[in-house]
């Protein structure tokens, strides 16, 4: 229980970095598909 603080700060900067990656790499998705596969990305993804 000593480095509780430490594993919430870590994964809040896990979650705030997936969503500053997310919408970099739709156009990325997009030269590879079309809308759907970057729907098709984010429900695997999650």
């Amino acid at each position: 229980m000593n480095h509780v603080g430490a594993v919430l700060g870590l994964g809040n900067t896990f979650a705030f970095g997936a969503y500053f990656l997310t919408p970099l790499a739709i156009p990325f998705v997009l030269t590879l598909s079309i809308w759907t596969g970057v729907w098709l990305t984010a429900a695997v993804s999650d």
